[in-house]
């Protein structure tokens, strides 16, 4: 599910987006959300990034 669909459920989410390699960026996330909340009781590290998985890159020569 996103962030989305779980509003439509009644369900509130809060979206920080960044670098999570970057320790300030974190801290910046952690500190605006226990501004806003009083706490954190929960915390999903759902970082990834965005390019191709290495299994769709093919880089060799071909030869007939």
């Amino acid at each position: 599910m996103c962030g989305g669909e779980l509003e439509r459920d009644g369900i509130h989410t809060v979206f920080y987006g960044g670098d999570a390699a970057n320790e300030m960026v974190v801290k910046h996330a952690v500190a605006q959300s226990v501004a806003r909340y009083g706490r954190m009781d929960v915390l999903i590290n759902n970082a990834g990034i965005g390019v191709k998985p290495a299994f769709l890159v093919v880089n060799m020569p071909l030869r007939a």
